[in-house]
């Protein structure tokens, strides 16, 4: 009206309700921030939310591409998804074909599921609004977990007789799930199953009762989806070899292969095979065969849904059994390629200790070896993605073109291995750059967007659950141990610590101000201190069997002193030639047990009492 008619009056009329808006979306805007970060406490799941939607839109874009194909409308995506994913699959194989090993394993068989182990498997079911086909969402199955645990345990047990998975429970709803590159690009898109939460369930009860038997079956090389190993055994095991031959002027060749779709192109008649091999009742092997056999999944997307389509190999991606199927699967590659190997899940790298020409020929022996098990097995592996480099200060190293299927691999001199920058002279210096810029561009972000928040207690959640773990990832893989590293990584903790004292006081801190004040005054530990920590901490699981990696605790050696010695040492650490094998793991966790708590029994003393020495 007042531009339309510019009187005196509409313009006053104007600007008084434009004040009003605008001051009603400023105490709206306040609301919810202060509604957002006092859900941190009462409603954790709401407060990530938030936060996940400051990060940026992670939805799947209105108009998405697969080679030349165009999908702008949500049905035509759903579909795009669901043609690319069909394409994983392939046709089952002849189960009178597929290799077989042997073995005198004592028979393995589900006695009758009692409402004890249905009560246990219910209370872990997560308390999410996910649901699967039968539209039942998991906290609803676990708010009514009293009411169900008779029923329920009745049908499991009919399960187990009939031999015979419930067909309703083997449709599942995939979630596309970006990876990397365009998110407008359908091949990077990874299928994550929603599974129906009665289906979650009887997975848990079988996962419960098998995993315990078949644990000491899948081998020590083994770190991925299994308890009490993680990535940092996986890498510490590597470290702790390749730290030692460098050490000692040597070099290490080391080949990372890449499976294609491992886990949904798994032979489903070759898995049955090994099951059964290891010991699998035949009531438990036709179970697992109904299990398998006929799994149908549709994509859901803007509550648009594809057509259901059959997965007729893999294991499903977000099941409890399906990572254990696929261990199992894959555990007897090891006897085709013997020793120094390692394996997180499907990441397979193989590593040798190279002086010469015969060392190479030894290593592409085995190379050659797995890529016979991988045709046993109708498994493939992507050549173009596998990769070899050389670990090693030598001017000299031997460099040998290594194949597979008399393809050349790619040779590189650093890689990136279950989230850490691996250098062909291990000094690590590219991965504390790339730590150090990913934690100061999060730190951006949570300045940028807590800049409403008058809660420092929410602050600090952020900084704890977002910027720490980015320094602290496998950081006793690549501990730095030179000035220019440990100010790099210190610094991102003292930018945070600068600006809450801004917050606090108005202004920032003087340049050059002491750390050690910000520190105490936030009631914070330098990162180095944690760094310590966490390397004692993890000693003491080694110790105390809670970190189960047989290679480590073998590389650790107890100190036998031969009479009374004013610093007594508990380890027992080899007089280094060089600074690499100071970086090894085993090297740096006794150094750190030996200096800091040398008055402390690691054996005896509870932990609490070992980390009042740091």
């Amino acid at each position: 009206m007042f531009k339309k008619f510019n009187t005196d009056y509409d313009r006053k009329e104007f600007c008084r309700l434009r004040k009003l808006v605008k001051v009603q979306i400023r105490t709206s805007f306040n609301t919810y921030i202060s509604d957002a970060q006092n859900s941190l406490v009462n409603n954790p799941k709401a407060f990530w939310s938030f936060i996940r939607s400051r990060k940026g839109d992670s939805r799947i874009p209105g108009i998405m591409h697969l080679a030349d194909e165009t999908y702008s409308t949500p049905q035509d995506i759903v579909n795009g998804f669901k043609n690319y994913f069909s394409t994983f699959y392939r046709n089952p194989g002849d189960a009178s074909s597929s290799p077989v090993s042997c073995t005198n394993a004592p028979c393995i068989h589900l006695p009758q599921i009692t409402d004890i182990m249905v009560n246990e498997a219910l209370a872990k079911l997560k308390d999410k609004q996910t649901a699967g086909y039968d539209e039942i969402p998991c906290f609803l199955v676990k708010d009514c977990r009293p009411i169900l645990i008779s029923p329920l345990c009745t049908i499991f047990n009919l399960a187990l007789r009939s031999q015979h998975f419930p067909s309703i429970w083997s449709i599942a709803k995939i979630c596309p799930i970006h990876k990397t590159g365009k998110q407008s690009d359908i091949a990077n898109y990874r299928p994550i199953s929603i599974l129906c939460a009665f289906s979650k369930v009887f997975e848990m009860v079988l996962y419960d009762f098998i995993y315990p038997l078949v644990r000491n079956y899948i081998s020590p090389h083994q770190h991925g989806f299994m308890r009490h190993r993680s990535t940092t055994t996986n890498l510490a095991c590597f470290t702790n070899y390749a730290c030692h031959i460098l050490d000692n002027h040597g070099q290490v060749d080391v080949i990372y292969t890449d499976f294609q779709k491992a886990f949904d192109t798994i032979d489903h008649s070759i898995i049955i095979n090994k099951l059964d091999s290891i010991g699998f009742s035949q009531s438990l092997l036709q179970l697992f065969t109904s299990y398998l056999s006929h799994r149908s999944q549709y994509v859901t997307y803007n509550d648009f849904t594809s057509d259901l389509y059959v997965a007729s190999s893999g294991v499903p991606q977000g099941s409890n059994l399906g990572p254990l199927l696929f261990l199992i699967f894959i555990n007897d590659i090891g006897a085709a390629i013997s020793n120094h190997f390692l394996l997180f899940a499907d990441d397979l790298k193989l590593y040798y200790s190279i002086s010469s020409i015969n060392d190479c020929l030894f290593l592409q022996d085995r190379i050659n070896a797995i890529f016979s098990w991988c045709i046993a097995n109708n498994l493939h592996l992507n050549i173009k993605k596998c990769k070899v480099i050389s670990f090693t200060r030598r001017r000299n190293p031997v460099l040998y073109d290594y194949t597979l299927n008399a393809v050349s691999l790619n040779r590189v001199v650093s890689t990136t291995d279950l989230g850490v920058v691996f250098d062909n002279e291990l000094r690590f210096a590219e991965h504390v750059r790339q730590v150090s810029s990913s934690a100061t561009k999060t730190l951006g972000f949570l300045i940028r967007n807590s800049k409403n928040f008058t809660n420092l207690h929410t602050m600090f959640s952020l900084y704890y659950s977002l910027v720490r773990p980015k320094l602290e990832y496998c950081c006793l893989i690549w501990y730095p141990i030179y000035d220019v590293h440990i100010k790099a990584v210190e610094g991102i903790q003292r930018k945070f610590l600068k600006y809450m004292s801004f917050r606090v006081d108005g202004v920032y801190p003087a340049r050059g101000s002491s750390q050690e004040l910000l520190l105490e005054r936030f009631s914070f530990e330098s990162l180095s201190k944690r760094r310590i920590s966490n390397s004692i901490k993890f000693l003491h699981g080694i110790i105390t069997n809670h970190v189960d990696c047989p290679s480590l605790l073998e590389s650790l050696n107890i100190s036998v002193p031969a009479g009374t010695s004013r610093f007594p040492k508990t380890f027992l650490n080899p007089i280094p030639k060089t600074n690499i094998l100071s970086k090894s793991p085993s090297f740096i966790m006794s150094r750190n047990f030996n200096i800091y708590c040398r008055h402390a029994d690691i054996n005896f003393s509870p932990l609490s009492e070992i980390l009042k020495f740091v």
